[in-house]
């Protein structure tokens, strides 16, 4: 019988289920969805336990469809970063988890920023201190949730829960997750007690630091029975999904590089160190192997920015039906959107930022409204791509990953403005999952490496190419795109201090 391996992702989203073989072959995969709370402008909000429903639910699925029960050597998750999941001593959430997009600690990032200037706290951590990282959110929750507080024994993140319910060991995560807190010296590789202390926040509520590719324990009894799985499997550490994705992508070295289309898009690349940039504008994190960084720019809103783009724009019509329609209207649009419904990170990271229109008249439609955030999402990715350019890190390859790669249409567009050929990842879905199954592969010996992994996994990509002359007129339309936010940005900030006055007298 063949040995496979047991993959849980658990995205913004919903968590897919994937199995795979030894050689990295996909098998079969499933994903189970849930619910974001948005109780509030800025906030995010997920409930921990249902990642843990949505593994159950997806493993019998995938098991049902399988023609014979496999037989899994060894499990392996991955996970979105730049959380906080707050458990208490039984591994039981004190509040929901407080999701990477969620901005609600500004005056929390403001307390840490009347104490280290972003230089001081880039230089300790490899980040800038942003509303988007596990720091504040914590420190939110302390000045808010005193009870939640009170009670917390640890702070994770959300593959570290799952892989928590899968061996019933606490409080431990890998280097790749640790480095999106906003309280790991990164360069140290340890949670930096002074920083912490200063801040009223005690070494204790972090958990312990592990290789991705190590083995954290095994299936438990309780928790084979719930699954319908042998117990006894070994569950190695896992990643976040950044750094399981770029892996996934096969990128190994500087010059390749990777984007994913997903809730939020990130373009990543490996480099033998942090990267000097004065503005701070890329986030560092481990790679899975805990020795190489990534370099990351985020656009936060990207599949979510379309999603909600489609329900407002065409709620009765599919993606494929909105699509098609967009596909006939003359690109590029002549409406400009910044595509901030969440804020934005790279270049930009500011948390009052919101979606804005540029060019609207009687005469819009609303195919030009969902258009325009399309191509708005377009143009930040571009925008993250020029800092590696001003960085002069090379890209020489790009390939994609994520969920938005099901559109051609965006694809082709992404291309255009990009004017450059994009590969496509045959596991484009299921990309981050192949990164932990690669992760397993190493954790069970399978292989030396992560290189050697990648190396012997035989996959045939395709090639999205530009439309030159759209991507000449392209620029253009962006070279307004990037002037809209540096005007409006004061603005920005003005509104978010009226809606939080008007909250404060309403409340």
């Amino acid at each position: 019988m063949s040995e496979n391996i047991l993959v849980y992702d658990i995205g913004t989203s919903s968590v897919k289920t994937a199995l795979f073989s030894l050689e990295g072959v996909l098998v079969s995969a499933i994903s189970i969805p849930y619910t974001t709370i948005y109780q509030r402008p800025g906030w995010a909000q997920q409930d921990p336990q249902s990642f843990w429903h949505a593994a159950i639910e997806g493993t019998h699925a995938l098991l049902e469809a399988l023609d014979a029960k496999p037989f899994i050597a060894i499990i392996s998750v991955c996970g979105h970063m730049n959380g906080m999941l707050a458990i208490d001593d039984k591994g039981v959430p004190t509040y929901p988890e407080i999701i990477h997009c969620d901005t609600r600690s500004v005056n929390e990032v403001s307390f840490i920023q009347n104490l280290y200037s972003q230089q001081d706290i880039y230089r300790i951590t490899g980040n800038r201190i942003d509303e988007f990282l596990t720091l504040p959110k914590l420190l939110w929750l302390k000045g808010n949730q005193e009870d939640a507080y009170r009670r917390t024994r640890f702070v994770i993140n959300a593959k570290d829960y799952v892989r928590m319910c899968l061996t019933g060991v606490l409080g431990t995560t890998d280097f790749s997750d640790a480095s999106l807190t906003g309280a790991l010296n990164i360069r140290e590789k340890r949670w930096d007690e002074g920083y912490l202390s200063s801040l009223g926040i005690p070494l204790s509520i972090f958990p312990s630091l592990h290789l991705s590719t190590d083995i954290e324990g095994f299936l438990s009894a309780e928790s084979a029975k719930l699954l319908g799985l042998p117990s006894g499997i070994p569950v190695c550490y896992g990643a976040g999904d950044a750094a399981s994705a770029t892996r996934g992508a096969m990128v190994s070295d500087v010059g390749s590089a990777y984007a994913s289309l997903g809730s939020s898009a990130w373009i990543s690349t490996l480099y033998p160190t942090m990267v000097d940039d004065p503005q701070m504008r890329m986030q560092h994190f481990y790679d899975l192997d805990g020795e190489k960084i990534n370099i990351c720019g985020t656009v936060q809103s990207a599949g979510s920015a379309l999603q909600w783009a489609k329900d407002r724009f065409a709620p009765s019509s599919t993606f494929e039906e909105l699509e098609q329609k967009l596909s006939r209207l003359p690109m590029p649009n002549s409406i400009i959107a910044l595509p901030y419904l969440m804020g934005e990170r790279t270049p930009h990271w500011d948390a009052y930022a919101r979606t804005s229109f540029m060019g609207v008249s009687q005469a819009t439609t609303a195919l030009e409204m969902a258009l325009s955030l399309y191509e708005g999402v377009a143009y930040a990715l571009y925008e993250t791509k020029e800092v590696y350019d001003e960085l002069r890190i090379p890209i020489r390859s790009l390939t994609l990953l994520g969920g938005g790669v099901k559109s051609t249409f965006w694809l082709e567009m992404i291309a255009s403005v990009f004017g450059r050929p994009l590969s496509v990842h045959p596991h484009y879905q299921n990309g981050t999952s192949f990164g932990a199954a690669l992760c397993a592969m190493v954790a069970n010996k399978s292989y030396a490496s992560l290189e050697e992994a990648i190396a012997s996994s035989a996959l045939t990509f395709h090639t999205v190419e530009p439309d030159m002359h759209k991507h000449e007129m392209y620029l253009q339309y962006y070279s307004v795109y990037t002037k809209m936010y540096q005007s409006l940005k004061p603005l920005f900030a003005d509104v978010y201090r009226l809606n939080k006055s008007y909250e404060e007298d309403f409340s």
